[in-house]
């Protein structure tokens, strides 16, 4: 049998069999998980550079919009597993002590600044569903930012 011939057969029976080695698979993979991550990952660090090269490729063809989506996830489930939480407390705490008159300056700078148009509407008593040019709706957002500056100072 020449290897030609040994490929077509393998070929064949995994079209025939594909969920019996789907099932095989995913049993081995159940009982030797350490090893093939263990292996997986040595893997990566011999080859850092094509590995880095394959997920540029990969990122650049995914919508940006998701890619935010997902690390704000990954970032959600680290903060609020049990093992990490205390410690980005922590860090979070030593963070706003390190910042905290820079923080208190942005926090002033930026208040009216995430107001949305529907908010701003309402102040002027206009219904969402009227049409309203949205220079008349930046005035509004800056005369908010000066009352409330001035009421501060």
């Amino acid at each position: 049998m020449t290897q030609e011939q040994k490929r077509e057969y393998a070929s064949k029976y995994r079209e025939a069999n594909r969920d019996k080695i789907r099932e095989y698979a995913c049993n081995y993979y159940r009982a030797n998980r350490e090893k093939i991550c263990a292996r997986t990952r040595e893997i990566e660090r011999e080859n850092k550079d094509r590995f880095k090269a394959r997920k540029k490729e990969w990122m650049e063809k995914q919508d940006p919009e998701r890619i935010k989506a997902l690390n704000r996830e990954k970032a959600r489930r680290y903060r609020t597993s049990p093992t990490n939480h205390d410690t980005c407390l922590a860090r979070c705490r030593e963070y706003k002590k390190r910042h905290k008159d820079a923080l208190r300056e942005r926090r002033r700078e930026n208040e009216i600044l995430p107001a949305n148009d529907n908010y701003i509407r309402n102040l002027l008593r206009i219904k969402k569903r009227d049409n309203v040019p949205q220079a008349l709706i930046q005035a509004k957002r800056e005369h908010l930012r000066l009352t409330r500056k001035l009421k501060s100072k």
